[in-house]
């Protein structure tokens, strides 16, 4: 399984189930975000029209009520225009795109990347499984996580003695995390094997946690003796210093996180390679400087 914590970690969760509404709602995405955001505004001002949202948006009343009612579609320019108008987050305006491009772009090869990309991100939601934060408290340690990720290995042994010899730790604390596991729902003991019920998990993402912090830590803490213990071609660390614009760091953090996904889809769901070791990936990007008062 994969497991993927996101430091102080908009919740992957919700945002990949939003995509996976895409493709199951009457009206496209990008349609139903607009009415919502319509019936928001008027519900805040009664004297709130659709002409008034019309000229918000940038568009003629004739081409909003067309739109509404899926008679008439957008530009993927026009629709940037309006993710920019309604201040949509990085991760809106690619969602809200997606949707405009799959409905209504010229090109038959631009709308199937699209819905590809759609159904892609909607699997990925659907094998997903939210650990919620009072859960994860109980298995926050690092080698929980590397305990479900040994079940995967063709010689597990699925004893306590062969996971604490392979982490290096006490019979006891193994013990321990299994027990926390199953109490966790992530695993269960069945026929004198543990087996993962989840194919991959996450936390929130962007949301203050004190427990996903302490999980980090011993991430950071145990890339520092791999630096100083292990071989240089058993492992990878590189690091870069740069001049950043402040206003792209959800575009970084995008990337960032994309790419985290695309090395798992690379090396764990789409391999046929039997696995025989755990490795843990871990990025950092953070500020150095002190930001001006």
């Amino acid at each position: 399984m994969i497991n993927s914590l996101f430091a102080e970690p908009l919740s992957l969760g919700r945002f990949l189930g939003i995509y996976y509404a895409m493709v199951t709602t009457t009206y496209p995405h990008h349609i139903r975000v607009l009415k919502e955001e319509f019936e928001e505004r008027a519900a805040r001002n009664s004297g709130y029209s659709l002409r008034a949202y019309a000229r918000d948006l940038g568009l003629s009343p004739a081409t909003l009520s067309l739109l509404f009612n899926m008679k008439k579609g957008i530009s993927e320019q026009k629709a940037g225009d309006i993710a920019a108008r309604l201040g949509f987050t990085i991760y809106e305006k690619e969602q809200f795109l997606l949707s405009v491009i799959s409905q209504h772009s010229r090109s038959p090869g631009r709308r199937q990347e699209s819905l590809k990309k759609i159904e892609q991100l909607s699997t990925l939601s659907r094998r997903q499984k939210k650990i919620a934060t009072e859960v994860f408290a109980a298995v926050q340690n690092w080698y929980c996580l590397a305990i479900l990720e040994l079940l995967e290995l063709d010689h597990c042994s699925h004893k306590p003695v062969w996971f604490a010899e392979k982490l290096g730790l006490n019979v006891v604390v193994i013990k321990n995390a299994l027990e926390n596991l199953t109490r966790a729902g992530l695993i269960e003991f069945s026929k004198g094997k543990y087996r993962a019920l989840t194919e991959e998990s996450t936390t929130e993402e962007d949301v203050p946690s004190q427990e996903i912090k302490n999980f980090h830590a011993q991430v950071m803490k145990r890339a520092e003796q791999s630096l100083y213990n292990d071989a240089v071609n058993e492992r990878e660390f590189i690091s870069m210093t740069l001049a950043f614009p402040e206003k792209e760091i959800q575009e970084a953090q995008k990337m960032i996180r994309d790419f985290q996904q695309a090395f798992a889809d690379r090396f764990y769901t789409q391999t046929k390679k039997k696995k025989n070791s755990v490795y843990q990936l871990a990025v950092q990007f953070y500020r150095l400087d002190k930001k001006e008062k």
